[in-house]
């Protein structure tokens, strides 16, 4: 492969990228304007990863528009992992 194309390849590389880190940005801001309207009534437990697949933990989540809202309190957390006491 020419050094030609390689700096073609590149560049759409770098085109597309941007074009998707624009668009993640306006639907994420979408997002946000939805989920301020979600009263966040319905929350269930949901164990959290980033990005890198790195666990962040147990969070409330809410069931209609999946905001994270919080931590679950200790009763929740038992619940979720079963009463650590028992072993």
């Amino acid at each position: 492969m020419s050094q030609h194309s390689n700096e073609e390849g590149e560049e759409e590389v770098k085109k597309k990228s941007k074009q998707l880190t624009l668009l993640i940005e306006k639907y994420n801001k979408e997002l946000e304007k939805v989920r301020k309207k979600c009263r966040h009534n319905d929350i269930y437990l949901k164990f959290i990863f980033d990005e890198n697949g790195a666990s962040k933990g147990l969070r409330t989540v809410c069931k209609s528009c999946e905001k994270i809202t919080g931590y679950p309190n200790k009763s929740q957390s038992d619940e979720y992992y079963g009463d650590m006491n028992d072993y």
